[in-house]
């Protein structure tokens, strides 16, 4: 995986969509085939290599626990500092001690610790009590009057980071508990000596054995700042103490929507004791979903959905059109959606539901990498109606979702350009955790999307036109295109463009079904009417050609077949 992939915990396997944080009576067997975005371990209660390699195998980032902003008495290098003129009192929590973590003499003993965890083989290190400097300043010890503690952690964070960088390499990464020092995450300089930073109870804190919300005002100051991080591409973890797995699905849908990875924290193990429960906010990579996908392989006879993009619901079922691609953009066109999904399912019609605008560029900042904040400002009508579209889901009468138009090549950006996968990834994602078991693409081919964490389908399109470098016939290419979907457990959605294709109508059916044979997922056509631009017929007026019904009429019969 590149550097970006590894610093949001992206596996070849998937983008899992939580974390955990693993601190206490670490039991390796509750975590052994779990699957996590970002695992945080204390990797001082047993762990060895061999049981890292394993964990390793199946998270996308194994971080070591390091308490930087204060010294505990169980530690083996307590007995070297106790005493010592730097090291100080007590804290609230019993065999923690105030240090003054600006010394060298406490950052020598920090990096010791990272060695041990690079000898080990973790993929990085997690700072705690980070905002030790916060605390300080709040309690004024005298020992501590008169510095500017905010600074002196930044410096501190910014000098480890650099030797860390210097000895293990850019990979290695640094990660932060920012707790109440998020005046820190304001700070370019900061920002740039980590990856990630990881805040607990922004949402939902403990009191007695329940979670409750936290004051709206706290919520609002902790949230302002996180969101400026992501915006900046670090990765958010958010930790929140939740009692109940409907209340880990809130919390979580509201981390997803914002990017941010969530850790739903049970109360009951508020001293991260445990990981949660593996029943909440379970991936969407479940087995019923894999159960969907293997029977569409498996069985004898399937149906294959074919049909064109955009076609107006009065001609579902035309000519035995059974698969349509349909486009929905803004809070006015949920009735609509809602009425077109309910003459779907009365004509048997497959539709994949095209949600927000299909233009990368509404959704990049200016540095090219997507803006949560903006996806979901276009998603959030459809999101709000998912209760409504679910059932629709449930019945298979939406075949999948369809986000973005060519994010491997996006028009307007230079060549070469493309939308992060990974990037792409935490947007399906967060489709799928409004709306169970959907499948969730873009238009894009194989070779790009066999990469983006979360996909279902790749969606690929050929003009005889222009056909993709190499190729002279559709067949060709869809062929290959679709065994190299199906290595990577992809299904595949085959497009043979109308409006911009200058093949004549015949040619153009007799491809359609050279294509539909292969065994391709879904067949359609880009697009139903004509466009004023493009002179070439649109996919209802070759449909209405006289001289190829005889091919039309073999359409429905050579899309159902042997796979």
């Amino acid at each position: 995986p590149s550097n970006f992939n590894k610093s949001i915990g992206v596996t070849g396997q998937g983008y899992p969509r939580i974390a955990c944080y693993y601190l206490t009576d670490i039991n390796l067997s509750k975590i052994e085939n779990r699957n996590f975005a970002v695992l945080v371990l204390e990797f001082e209660e047993g762990l060895n290599a061999e049981n890292l390699k394993k964990l390793k195998e199946l998270n996308g980032l194994v971080l070591a626990y390091i308490n930087l902003g204060y010294a505990e008495a169980w530690r083996d290098y307590w007995p070297k500092i106790r005493g010592k003129s730097w090291v100080h009192g007590q804290t609230e929590y019993e065999d923690e001690y105030y240090v003054e973590y600006w010394r060298e003499e406490w950052h020598k003993i920090i990096l010791e610790k990272v060695a041990e965890a690079y000898r080990l083989g973790f993929d990085g290190v997690y700072f705690d009590n980070v905002d030790a400097c916060a605390v300080l300043e709040e309690e004024k010890p005298k020992w501590a009057r008169g510095l500017n503690l905010t600074n002196l952690m930044n410096e501190s964070i910014g000098n480890l980071s650099s030797i860390i960088k210097e000895r293990y390499g850019a990979d290695f990464k640094v990660y932060v508990n920012i707790g109440s020092a998020l005046r820190l995450l304001g700070d370019s300089r900061f920002l740039q000596a980590i990856e990630g930073v990881l805040r607990e109870e922004v949402w939902y804190t403990v009191k007695g054995s329940k979670s409750v919300e936290v004051p709206a005002e706290e919520k609002e100051l902790a949230l302002k700042y996180l969101i400026k991080t992501r915006e900046a591409n670090k990765t958010v973890i958010v930790a929140d103490f939740v009692d109940s797995a409907k209340r880990a699905e809130e919390f979580c849908r509201l981390c997803w929507s914002l990017g941010f990875i969530p850790v739903p924290q049970p109360v009951w193990a508020a001293d991260y004791s445990q990981p949660p429960p593996e029943d909440w906010c379970k991936n969407e990579q479940s087995t019923e979903n894999k159960s969907v996908v293997k029977e569409s392989r498996e069985s004898k006879i399937r149906s294959i959905p074919w049909g064109a993009m955009y076609v107006p619901s009065e001609y579902y079922g035309f000519k035995g059109i059974s698969g349509v691609v349909a486009y929905y953009r803004g809070a006015g066109s949920v009735t609509r959606l809602l009425s077109d999904l309910e003459k779907a399912r009365k004509m048997k019609v497959k539709v994949i539901l095209t949600l927000g605008s299909v233009n990368p560029g509404v959704y990049l900042d200016s540095s090219g990498h997507i803006n949560m904040s903006k996806v979901y400002q276009e998603l959030a009508p459809f999101f709000a109606a998912s209760s409504k579209i679910q059932p629709y889901i449930d019945d298979g009468t939406v075949w999948g979702i369809r986000f973005m138009d060519e994010p491997h090549n996006p028009a307007g950006y230079p060549p070469g350009f493309k939308v992060k996968e990974t990037e792409l990834g935490e947007v399906f994602a967060l489709i799928k955790s409004y709306f169970k078991g959907v499948r969730v693409g873009s238009s894009a081919p194989a070779s790009y999307m066999i990469n983006v964490p979360h996909a279902d389908f790749a969606f690929g399109q050929y003009n005889h036109g222009h056909p993709p470098p190499g190729y002279s016939d559709p067949v060709d290419y869809f062929k290959k295109e679709l065994a190299l979907a199906r290595k990577h457990g992809l299904l595949y959605v085959a497009s043979l463009n109308s409006n911009n294709n200058p093949v004549d109508n015949y040619t153009f059916f007799k491809d359609y079904i050279r294509i539909c044979m292969l065994g391709v997922d879904f067949m359609t056509s880009w697009q139903w009417s004509r466009r004023p631009s493009h002179p070439y017929p649109s996919f209802f007026e070759r449909l209405n050609d006289p001289s190829v019904q005889q091919l039309i009429q073999k359409i429905p019969e050579t899309c159902s077949q042997k796979p």
